[in-house]
């Protein structure tokens, strides 16, 4: 879940606790050998819940809506049948989620985040967070999120991380993945798996793309009379992207809260484009409580708006610009960038590889059916011992060199070569027996290969 701001440390350390613990294995209920919730039980959380939502929830004038709901349900016994305690959780969320219209709201099973949440209140806001050796061992070995950083052809810089680990443990990791790509002409944001995470991070990542003291908008939060400024902060870690870079975000209906943030301020603000599919829909930060020895609650405490709309996503998502199937959004998005950049970059050279690069994409998102006509028409022998063979329906490029590379259809009789992205083969479509191929390089020359046999 996402936090705007800091507010105090027990606030901090509340949403570090839930973002980390989500990220390792929670017990269930089964696994704890608790097979059954009573009446008295269920009603204890439902009243417990209750108590925290009017305490705490941002929008305090939701709670006799969200009360009259939850405790006719109640009454007319619609918890009845649930004695698995997932299974009552699971309907008790949904009734919240529904009543407020807020996804947020959320009850969940760990003793050892209960723990956790009642050991900080005890040291106070000023302490500093304690992350146990086991679990700093796990997060570095999950590299904090982060899945991968490379530059693709066409110097297109790509990232993907999957969650917001706390900035002060991730931060290097962040930067230096940043770095990597900022001399890109092009960057995609890979966050299709990415749930949300620690503000701070998500705060980090636009940073790169706005200058320091732009508004970006404000925050309410319930215990405070006066909404507080999103405003981009100074960070000397931070190299900015320059504006003529286009961005682009990928997104699928898994992406949520803190990514959610990241794709919609730069999508208000025209800093990107985002593909994929509808997000999630969890927009409002919030703060964990205690509900009992093995439960706690997830509030909201505060709501934000983005400007220049001065709206947020909460319920309704991030709509993507270019909405696609989360399966095929790279392919499509790199598809987008080249003739963008093709058109942008002014040496020649730089304009045959986009254009190649376009085309092979494009392929993938489009393609065309082989033949068997054509399968038979290439089979055979050429110049400097090449073959073109066919084992187990697999048609097979075998070089001069004894290499033997499988063949990918693209279109108009051209096919890719495995392992190699810099030429491909071109037929003729025309002869029932090929006389000759042509191998296409990436740089627009060709050479001419004739058939031996």
């Amino acid at each position: 879940m996402y936090r705007y701001i800091k507010q105090t440390k027990a606030f901090v350390k509340a949403l570090t606790i839930i973002i980390l613990f989500l990220m390792a294995e929670v017990p269930t209920f089964a696994q704890q050998g608790n097979p059954s919730f009573d009446a008295s039980q269920k009603k204890a959380v439902i009243n417990k819940a209750l108590e925290l939502i009017k305490e705490n929830y941002v929008f305090p004038g939701k709670y006799d809506q969200i009360e009259k709901e939850i405790k006719n349900k109640l009454l007319n016994k619609e918890f009845d049948n649930l004695n698995n305690p997932q299974d009552f959780l699971n309907q008790l969320n949904k009734d919240l989620q529904i009543a407020g219209q807020d996804r947020h709201l959320k009850i969940s099973f760990s003793p050892q985040i209960v723990k956790q949440i009642i050991e900080d209140k005890k040291k106070g806001d000023n302490s500093p967070t304690q992350y146990t050796p086991e679990l700093l061992s796990w997060m570095k070995f999950e590299n904090y999120g982060l899945r991968k950083v490379e530059r693709m052809e066409g110097n297109i810089g790509y990232f993907k991380f999957d969650r917001f680990t706390d900035l002060q443990l991730a931060k290097e990791a962040i930067t230096g993945a940043m770095n990597f790509i900022n001399n890109s002409s092009a960057i995609i944001l890979d966050l299709r798996d990415n749930g949300g995470g620690d503000s701070g991070a998500s705060e980090l990542i636009v940073n790169y793309f706005f200058p320091d003291g732009k508004k970006l908008g404000d925050f309410k939060f319930r215990k405070d009379a006066v909404p507080k400024e999103n405003i981009v902060k100074h960070d000397p870690s931070v190299k900015k992207i320059p504006d003529n870079i286009p961005v682009y975000i990928l997104v699928s209906n898994k992406t949520a809260s803190a990514a959610e943030y990241v794709s919609y301020v730069l999508q208000q603000f025209k800093r990107a484009t985002v593909i994929g599919e509808q997000t999630s829909g969890k927009a409002n930060p919030g703060e964990l409580f205690v509900v009992n020895d093995f439960l706690y609650m997830m509030v909201p405490t505060g709501a934000g708006r983005i400007l220049p709309t001065w709206t947020n996503w909460e319920g309704t998502g991030v709509i993507p610009d270019i909405k696609i199937d989360p399966f095929f959004a790279l392919s499509k998005v790199i598809t987008e960038i080249c003739p963008v950049l093709e058109k942008q970059d002014q040496n020649s050279e730089h304009k045959t590889l986009y254009k190649w690069i376009n085309d092979q994409y494009s392929a993938q998102l489009n393609p065309e059916p082989l033949s068997q006509k054509l399968v038979n028409s290439i089979v055979g022998t050429y110049e400097g011992n090449r073959r073109i063979t066919l084992e187990n329906g697999m048609l097979y490029y075998v070089g001069g060199n004894g290499a033997k590379r499988s063949l990918t259809y693209m279109n108009n009789s051209t096919f890719m070569t495995e392992g190699r992205t810099d030429y491909r083969l071109k037929f003729p479509s025309d002869q029932k027996i090929v006389d000759h191929y042509d191998v296409l390089w990436f740089d627009g020359t060709s050479d001419k290969v004739k058939r031996a046999n």
